[in-house]
């Protein structure tokens, strides 16, 4: 390199350093500056609020939040933004100005947790819960709970007192229409132990058919002496009626239009009609208006015509809305006078009047030719107000007489998407053979209804399909929902499936036992063991 060369690197570098000098003495005035704009902002803001001047003060808190380059800058500005809350202004300024914070600062748990609070604050409560299932479990769960009652709005306040068990009606009315899970409410009252949250995660583990993980919640959290009404029904949902009425004692005389029905309920359970009858009268001599129920079950108690048909006229005269005591009064004097029954129906003022009628005229018409019988299914399913019992029981009827073709035409004409609907179509599909619309519609109708029922369809449909990976998935699903559900004797059918399609013997025996232990009188079951005792095959 000659001199030359020299002299113009040497000037090059003069330029560059002298450049990056120049910048740094910018970037330190702008620091400065930024620094003098956020103190004065913050005691600017202070002087607003003061002078009552909120939404000025309002609109400075994001301006200031993206001039704070280091935490407890931060913080200030969000300390502000939580007293313009708390002087009346909107809660925006503030969820703008936390999410800046998380955004620069995403480790800081204080910001974290602002920033929840705000989003609660602006009702937004997706990316509420979203960020308190990330982040507060750790950081903060006191405020998870919190935001887990938040999360459904319509569900009041709550005292610690309150052993009447209002939040179990409260949370019924609210529609459930939150996003909060079961698993969250469980969550929140194992981190703080507050009984408030076992009974919400109870109440939506009930409402999905969960009763195993409900009842755990029951004991766990002592809900027969904090919410023992709730408590009743999860026992009894789980079989378990003697300690239902052991919670019901618990219950405080708020309670009683709730406790009273489900005691004498309990009592038929268990077959202590007498008591039952006691209590029935006692709640329609106090409580007359409630509900059609109890006389309805004074009806099925009486011990002559006459008492039954008593109690019939009295549940009528009392709730001619309700079809419930409508058709059991017609069934009961359809035992003698099939005229006078169908002279009763008039009296019915609900909903749907016409088709639910002629549906009980197809149940009780003994000689109606086949041809006519059809001819008044369709009528009835064609007609715009029928309800779904007429429907269910089109497809009942369909199904029984194995006119598969006529059950599909009806179920594509009235299209449905329950799951009762999708597994008729599934059960017509697969006895066509067309497996993998089978499938479909069994995929289907567990989606819609997800249950141990729901979920063995699929496995049997998907093991005849050719599909045992799938199959082996859906059969896993429904021992879970057949044990969340309590194992009811009907059940038994999962574990004899598990049986057959196990290459595994110990496993087999072990199966085809739970399935005995649930209905011993389950004759493939009994079929099955023999021939596992016997050496035989089994599959």
């Amino acid at each position: 390199m000659n001199r030359r060369h020299r002299h113009l690197l040497i000037l090059c570098i003069s330029i560059i350093a002298f450049a990056g000098m120049v910048t740094l003495v910018s970037l330190g005035v702008i620091s400065r500056r930024r620094n003098r704009d956020l103190t004065f902002g913050l005691e600017r803001v202070d002087v607003l609020i003061a002078e009552g001047r909120l939404a000025e003060a309002t609109a400075m808190v994001p301006w200031l939040a993206d001039r704070a380059d280091e935490a407890s800058e931060m913080l200030s500005v969000l300390k502000r933004g939580v007293t313009v809350l708390d002087a009346g202004a909107g809660p925006e300024a503030l969820d703008e100005a936390a999410q800046r914070a998380v955004g620069t600062f995403p480790g800081n748990a204080t910001f974290r947790s602002l920033a929840v609070y705000a989003a609660v604050m602006t009702s937004d409560m997706d990316r509420a819960l979203e960020w308190s299932r990330a982040y507060l479990i750790d950081d903060d769960p006191e405020m998870f709970a919190w935001v887990l009652l938040k999360s459904d709005a319509e569900v009041p306040e709550r005292s610690e007192s309150s052993a009447d068990d209002t939040l179990y009606e409260s949370f019924f009315l609210a529609g459930l229409d939150n996003q909060a899970r079961a698993e969250d409410f469980e969550r929140a009252w194992r981190l703080t132990g507050d009984w408030r949250y076992a009974s919400n995660a109870a109440i939506l583990f009930l409402q999905d058919g969960a009763v195993a993980p409900a009842l755990d919640l029951v004991v766990g959290a002592s809900l027969p002496l904090r919410a023992p009404v709730l408590a009743a029904d999860v026992l009894q949902d789980a079989g378990d009626a003697q300690g239902a009425l052991n919670a019901l004692r618990n219950a405080g005389t708020n309670d009683e239009s709730r406790a009273l029905p489900r005691t004498a309920d309990a009592l038929m359970s268990i077959g202590r009609y007498d008591e039952a009858e006691r209590v029935y009268l006692d709640l329609i001599r106090r409580m007359p208006g409630l509900s059609d129920v109890p006389l309805l079950n004074l009806a099925w108690l009486g011990t002559s015509p006459q008492e039954s048909a008593g109690y019939y006229d009295a549940a009528v005269a009392g709730f001619p809305e309700s079809w419930r005591a409508v058709e059991q009064r017609a069934l009961h004097l359809a035992l003698s006078d099939l005229e006078t029954a169908y002279a009763s129906l008039g009296e019915y003022t609900g909903p749907h009047a016409g088709s639910r009628e002629s549906l009980l005229r197809l149940k009780l018409e003994p000689f109606m030719d086949p041809r006519g019988y059809e001819a008044a299914v369709w009528t009835l399913v064609a007609e715009p107000d029928s309800p779904e019992d007429a429907l269910r029981f089109a497809a009942w009827y369909f199904d029984g007489r194995g006119q598969h073709d006529a059950l599909l035409e009806f179920l594509e004409r009235v299209d449905l998407r329950s799951a009762w609907a999708e597994t008729y179509t599934g059960i017509s599909l697969a006895r066509a053979g067309q497996w993998s619309d089978a499938v479909d519609s069994f995929r289907a109708a567990y989606s819609a209804g997800p249950s141990w029922m729901t979920a063995l369809n699929l496995a049997l449909c998907h093991f005849a399909a050719g599909n045992p990976r799938e199959g082996t998935e859906a059969l896993d699903n429904a021992v879970q929902y057949a044990r969340q559900s309590g194992l009811p004797p009907e059940s038994a059918s999962v574990f004899v499936t598990i049986s057959r399609i196990t290459t595994d013997r110990l496993a087999a025996y072990e199966a085809i036992t739970t399935a005995l232990e649930l209905d011993p009188t389950n004759t493939q079951a009994l079929f099955i063991r023999d021939r596992l005792e016997s050496g035989s095959g089994y599959q």
